[in-house]
């Protein structure tokens, strides 16, 4: 993954936290949109790494898994164009903003181009151009197979392949598909 964020226990979102001062403020889900995953991506996906280990992500209505963590996303439109990290307060560390970029913006060839791309910032992210996640449809073998691909970087470079099995995953670890772009391409 290429969000870094620093980890924490998070308090639950909607329950009331003192800050320094002794003062309460509540922050609850209801002041941020939700950013709901896209019906296609939804699920868990895996991907079969260098080390031969399988790893997963999934996505669980504005839920995203990865690595370990959970995070809630958010719409990056509803997302505070300044935001001051206050080390005190965690209640955000699981947060992140995600937006959707369409992929006419030439990066991507071929008929195989995602139509839409979900970014995924950390919510107190200040630089970077955080993960980048699409689905296609690809025919390996002549069989139609769903990919699930994780971007990250300024050119949206393919970073892995996630598919609906560990077998497929297995099966397809060192495919790389047309509409795939590393950056120097």
């Amino acid at each position: 993954m290429l969000i870094a964020k620093k980890t924490a226990t998070p308090k639950s979102a909607t329950t009331k936290s003192s800050n320094k001062s002794g003062s309460s403020d509540t922050t609850a889900d209801t002041n941020n949109q939700k950013f709901v995953f896209p019906s296609r991506m939804q699920g868990t996906w895996y991907t079969y790494t260098d080390g031969d280990k399988i790893q997963t992500v999934s996505f669980d209505g504005n839920l995203w898994k990865s690595m370990g963590k959970t995070d809630k996303a958010f719409e990056a439109s509803k997302h505070p164009s300044e935001i001051t990290y206050n080390t005190n307060d965690t209640s955000k560390d699981n947060w992140v903003v995600a937006t959707f970029m369409e992929s006419n913006d030439g990066i991507f060839k071929g008929d195989e181009n995602p139509s839409r791309i979900v970014n995924i910032r950390g919510w107190y992210q200040g630089s970077g151009d955080g993960t980048y996640y699409y689905n296609t449809t690809q025919t390996v073998d002549g069989k139609k197979i769903e990919v699930l691909t994780e971007a990250g970087g300024a050119m949206i470079a393919t970073t892995a392949h996630y598919y609906k099995s560990p077998a497929l995953a297995k099966e397809y670890a060192s495919n790389d598909y047309y509409a795939d772009h590393h950056g120097d391409d």
